[in-house]
């Protein structure tokens, strides 16, 4: 879908609201409504109005939370592939021939966790240090 731009004149605001979505930019909260088919011009709360603002914030440290939450599970389970992976280099360099390509798959298979795991964890990450903006809230 192609990028829609709002009507909205003034593009500085650091903030823009569509649903309970929060966004730090109205590019983002645009490019979120042409990404879910949603009209740009009425989905998007956008202003510099004192109670959207403090509506977003309040958002953005609820979301914080939970993301917080989903980012300290991704660690969790990376630091269990990396023992997994560590596990299966150690047993490859004393292993029998035959149990050779066993070890190999699982090692893979590890490994290929481990990055897509690590890989998410930025997702989240990126996510959280926008709403730590938004919140103007770091804890």
């Amino acid at each position: 879908m192609n990028h829609q731009y709002s009507k909205f004149k003034n593009k500085a605001i650091p903030y823009a609201k569509v649903g309970r979505r929060v966004f730090g930019s109205l590019f983002n909260a645009e490019t979120f409504c042409s990404d879910h088919g949603l009209d740009v011009n009425s989905a998007i709360e956008y202003g510099e109005i004192p109670e959207l603002k403090n509506e977003v914030q309040e958002i953005a440290k609820y979301q914080k939370a939970v993301l917080r939450e989903v980012l300290h599970r991704l660690e969790k389970r990376c630091s269990f592939l990396h023992g997994e992976i560590t596990g299966f280099s150690n047993s490859l360099s004393v292993c029998h021939p035959l149990d050779r390509g066993y070890l190999e798959d699982r090692l893979k298979e590890a490994i290929a966790k481990s990055t897509a795991t690590h890989e998410a964890r930025e997702m989240v990450w990126t996510i959280l240090e926008e709403l730590e903006r938004l919140s103007e809230w770091h804890d």
